[in-house]
């Protein structure tokens, strides 16, 4: 038996190896003392004692390692001069909610008829993209702060959308249509499947772009911030993936009539969740506000679509036809969009836990004004 409890506490001293080199150094010592003496007197009484102590410190012992690795690089990143909860001045507030606010703003100044119909879509459409052409380029000359991330998923997310034709997803409709015939003649599940299929292609390839665009920031002496920013506050890039969902949403209610005051409102919960994410002092209220502001968008979503399908005018062919079935598969597809969205926001904390750590050498503020 005690050639047995030798054996286990060699095997523990390895296993120790695993926590950080600071953590072993103050606490090996004692933790390996502890479990031998542990396993001493579960000798003494039985071999099932002695399993149970075993399994008991297999089963702690994953998150523990853990918990003490992410510890330590939270305090090797502070003592680098990371800078994470630094607060945003007024201005950087307001700039960050415009992309918000914006077609907001538009949607219900579009129904003032003022100027006249027939200017008032390019006198929007100019003034919309004036105002996001200047916000970017501000934002390339403060260095891209993080309250501008989000404009960088704005025109990420509308950019994949409009070339949605692109070979990464044209192969799904044909494959569709082979396999289940014409459009007409698929049932609600199979529209739900293949809205479920093709949302997470678009969601999925806006974040890998997203992925993408900030890697080569760091190439740019300019922007190479941008990446060690993220890697200390992983929310970072979901909240550049959260910005796409303002087109996201616009493009949801394409077609639709009397849809405004239900997109105003998901704006309105977007814009919400965006302020609440600025103001928060950790990464969980962060995330928290994310997905809070991406669910009260989407469930509004949902709703709209119930309410609004019997309301419908559209021309005979159109792909989803105001029916009973539509009013399924609207509603649905929503449904399936808000669940591919929570979990592209949540999907940038794996990056976070398998990216290395900072150079030491970096000690400037990643939050630049």
């Amino acid at each position: 038996m005690n050639m047995v409890v030798c054996l286990l506490v060699r095997l523990y001293s390895r296993m120790l190896r695993f926590y950080p080199y600071g953590f072993r150094a103050e606490f090996g010592a004692e933790m390996t003392a502890v479990f031998a003496g542990a396993l001493r007197d579960a000798a003494k009484q039985s071999w099932l004692s002695l399993t149970a102590v075993c399994l008991r410190e297999i089963r702690d012992w994953p998150g523990s390692v853990l918990q003490e690795n992410l510890r330590a690089r939270r305090r090797k990143m502070a003592s680098n001069g990371f800078i994470e909860n630094k607060p945003l001045l007024l201005r950087e507030l307001l700039a960050a909610l415009i992309i918000f606010l914006l077609p907001l703003f538009f949607s219900v100044f579009a129904t003032t008829g003022i100027p006249p119909s027939k200017w008032i879509d390019y006198f929007i459409l100019i003034l919309f993209g004036g105002a996001l052409l200047f916000a970017l380029v501000l934002a390339i000359i403060k260095r891209l702060p993080r309250w501008s991330l989000s404009y960088l998923g704005f025109v990420l997310m509308s950019g994949i959308i409009l070339n949605s034709d692109s070979r990464f997803w044209g192969w799904l409709y044909p494959y569709f249509v082979q396999s289940f015939g014409s459009n007409s003649d698929w049932t609600v599940p199979i529209q739900l499947i293949y809205s479920g299929v093709f949302q997470c292609i678009i969601l999925f390839f806006t974040l890998f772009s997203a992925l993408i665009l900030v890697n080569l920031l760091r190439l740019l002496p300019h922007t190479r911030t941008v990446w060690q920013h993220i890697r200390v506050d992983w929310t970072q890039l979901s909240f550049m993936f959260y910005g796409g969902l303002v087109f996201y949403i616009m493009l949801m209610f394409d077609e639709y009539q009397h849809e405004v005051v239900w997109k105003c409102t998901a704006w309105a919960c977007l814009a919400l969740g965006a302020w609440l994410y600025l103001q928060a002092k950790s990464q969980k209220q962060r995330i928290l506000a994310l997905l809070g502001g991406a669910t009260g968008a989407m469930w509004i979503v949902v709703l709209a679509k119930w309410t609004l399908i019997p309301l419908q005018k559209w021309p005979t062919g159109y792909p989803v036809a105001p029916s009973e079935a539509a009013r399924w598969v609207e509603p649905g597809s929503a449904m399936i969009s808000w669940g591919w969205i929570l979990v592209m926001l949540i999907a940038p904390a794996l990056l976070h836990l398998l990216s290395s750590s900072p150079p030491p050498n970096l000690q400037e503020d990643l939050t630049p004004a």
